[in-house]
C-alpha cells in the first residue's frame, strides 16, 4: 500500500512546536509528511477561524497534484468550539486545533502527541476508505478514535490507548481494500501510549495504597543496601 501523503500546515506561530519536530520523526506505514508553514490571518470568530476561513486558506495552500491530504493546525479556538473538522466534500481537507486541549489532557498527564496523532489517525482513515457524513462518529464515548466528544474534555479517552470499536470495526469492514489498512492502523495505534513518567503518576493515582506499600518497601530496600555499601567501603573498624 503506497503511503498517504500529507502537507501539514501550521497556521500562525505555534505553542507547541515542539510536537512538529516529533511528527517529522514520526514512523509510519500509513502517511508521510511534509510540514510548511503561512501566516495567520485575521481572526473571525472570537479568538479564532469559522470553518469557511480555513477551508478557503487551506485549499488554496492545499497542493492536490502533490499531495492526498491537507491538514492545518491552529492554536486558537475554531468554529462551535470543535476539536477537529473536515472542511471540503472531497474528504482531504482538514483542520485540528490545541485550544483547551492542551491544557486538558495536561491536567490528565497524557501526551499532546497522542491527541495530535490519534487525530491525524482519525482523519487519515476517514480519506483513505473514502467515508463521508458522519458514519463512523457516534456520539457514546468509549475511547475509540471515532468518538464525538461534543465535550472537549472527552479526547482523553482516546488519547490514553486509542482503539476501533467494534460497531466502527464492523462498518470499516464493509469498505474496499479495508483488511489490509485495518492491520496496519491497529498496530500503530497499539504503539500510541502514555510516556512512562505519565503512566506512573497515573498508577499512583488510581492505586494509592498499593503506591504506598510500594513506597515503603523500596525505601527499606534502599536503606539495607545503603548500610551494606556503607559496611563494606567505609566500615573498617
Amino acid at each position: 500500500m503506497d503511503k498517504i501523503k500529507i502537507k501539514i500546515i501550521k497556521l500562525g506561530k505555534q505553542s507547541h512546536e515542539y510536537l512538529f519536530k516529533r511528527l517529522e520523526k514520526y514512523n509510519s506505514k500509513i502517511f508521510k509528511c511534509e510540514i510548511y508553514k503561512m501566516n495567520r490571518p485575521k481572526c473571525d470568530y472570537e479568538w479564532g477561524y469559522k470553518f469557511e476561513t480555513l477551508e478557503k486558506l487551506l485549499s488554496e495552500k492545499s497542493e492536490k497534484n502533490k499531495f492526498d491530504m491537507c491538514i492545518g493546525f491552529v492554536d486558537t479556538v475554531i468554529e462551535k468550539n470543535y476539536f477537529g473538522k473536515r472542511l471540503d466534500k472531497d474528504n482531504n481537507i482538514y483542520v485540528i486545533s490545541f485550544y483547551e486541549i492542551d491544557c486538558i489532557l495536561k491536567d490528565k498527564h497524557i501526551d499532546l502527541f497522542n491527541y495530535m496523532i490519534t487525530t491525524m489517525y482519525r482523519y487519515i482513515t476517514r480519506y483513505k476508505l473514502q467515508i463521508t457524513g458522519n458514519d463512523l462518529v457516534h456520539d457514546e464515548t468509549r475511547g475509540c478514535i471515532f468518538d464525538m466528544c461534543g465535550d472537549k474534555r472527552d479526547v482523553v479517552y482516546f488519547c490514553q490507548k486509542p482503539i476501533i470499536c467494534d460497531e466502527c470495526r464492523n462498518k470499516i469492514n464493509n469498505h474496499v481494500h479495508s483488511e489490509k489498512y485495518m492491520i496496519m492502523l491497529d498496530r500503530e495505534l497499539a504503539s500510541i501510549k502514555p510516556i512512562l513518567f505519565d503512566r506512573i503518576i497515573n498508577f499512583i493515582k488510581s492505586h494509592s495504597k498499593i503506591s504506598l506499600v510500594i513506597g515503603i518497601i523500596s525505601t527499606i530496600i534502599l536503606d539495607l543496601i545503603s548500610s551494606k555499601i556503607y559496611d563494606v567501603f567505609f566500615n573498617h573498624k
